[in-house]
């Protein structure tokens, strides 16, 4: 689970920033802690590069987000040792729900964006 939570922070602290050859998707690359890749298949990671190209817009509202919980995450890595096992598994529940509550958000404004774009279809 940490793993997990830490790759997806890495791959967004990294999305933007730099284009790696691992995933040639658009500029995201989960980067776990352990260096390993996670899949470019999660769905958190497919939908916010989906939304970047769909809605540019919401994507940089979610992009501030994502650097947000990235610069919490940051600050937890830097006191992990000095901390305490509570404050440290309380600290790491917190970032998870806030990233998946940011990735449920992401997702509502891909499944919108298509909607939106497919209702002229609709009338067909």
């Amino acid at each position: 689970m940490k793993q997990h939570l830490a790759g997806i922070i890495c791959l967004l602290l990294l999305a933007g920033c730099t284009r790696q050859e691992v995933f040639t998707g658009p500029d995201v690359l989960i980067l776990p802690v352990s260096g390993s890749v996670l899949s470019p298949d999660n769905p958190c990671v497919t939908d916010f590069a989906a939304l970047r190209d769909f809605n540019p817009a919401t994507y940089s509202t979610y992009r501030e987000q994502f650097d947000e919980i990235n610069r919490v995450y940051a600050m937890y890595q830097q006191d992990v040792i000095n901390l305490g096992k509570d404050p440290k598994e309380l600290l790491s529940m917190e970032l998870e729900a806030k990233l998946n509550q940011v990735c449920t958000r992401v997702k509502y404004s891909v499944y919108i964006t298509v909607q939106k774009n497919l209702s002229p279809v609709n009338g067909l």
